[in-house]
């Protein structure tokens, strides 16, 4: 069982990063894991990964994928009178109760990648922005971005300075907006793609970007 509020933040916070490529259906999923007594759920497009434990001392061991679909669809039916979801699984089912209402749906039948190894044990490179302040410079970068199909691009150029742009390549960049950032190093020139989506899943006031560069032992 988990508290309905967190279920929600946390699927919502996970699922965006799951893929809509049907050619690789272990990828348009959710996969619910357990390592020793902790669930986690995991998701990525090949491109990114999004992880997030959301329940200990859990007794059995669990490893399924579920439909993103059929998890917007929990997510839909969770009203303010749900105080719980309780999440049951089978060899090929998984069936979410919330309060009198049964969602039931059938797993992804695919292995989903070993993630694990992906993720970076280590940092050497960690920058801490203002989650609000992110959040809104990318919303301003977007607006460019949206309407001639580029990407938003953040870089740090200074330790106490991140900025945000918008790239197209058939019309350049726009004016960036830097806002203040601690970052680890003296001089970082790294670049970080970021989407509005992902940023209004952040929670807390600030947030932290960390990357691991090839020459991390040279840092």
């Amino acid at each position: 069982k988990i508290n309905s509020d967190d279920f929600k933040t946390s699927v919502g916070q996970v699922a965006i990063a799951s893929s809509n490529d049907l050619t690789r259906p272990a990828l348009t999923g959710v996969y619910f894991n357990t390592s020793g007594h902790t669930l986690a759920i995991a998701a990525t497009d090949g491109y990114r990964l999004a992880e997030k434990k959301i329940i200990n001392n859990v007794e059995s061991e669990v490893k399924a994928i579920v439909p993103s679909s059929s998890l917007q669809e929990v997510l839909r039916s969770i009203n303010d009178d749900i105080e719980e979801v309780e999440i049951t699984f089978n060899d090929d089912l998984v069936r979410f109760r919330l309060g009198e209402v049964e969602i039931i749906s059938k797993l992804i039948d695919a292995s989903f990648p070993d993630y694990q190894r992906l993720i970076p044990k280590d940092c050497n490179i960690h920058i801490v922005l203002n989650r609000e302040e992110l959040s809104r410079v990318t919303k301003l970068a977007a607006l460019f971005a949206r309407s001639v199909g580029g990407a938003i691009v953040c870089e740090a150029t200074e330790p106490d300075a991140f900025s945000v742009k918008s790239i197209a390549n058939e019309f350049g960049e726009n004016d960036s907006v830097t806002i203040a950032a601690k970052a680890n190093l003296d001089q970082l020139k790294e670049e970080y793609r970021l989407s509005t989506a992902e940023v209004k899943k952040l929670a807390g006031q600030n947030t932290a970007l960390q990357k691991t560069t090839q020459n991390a032992a040279d840092a």
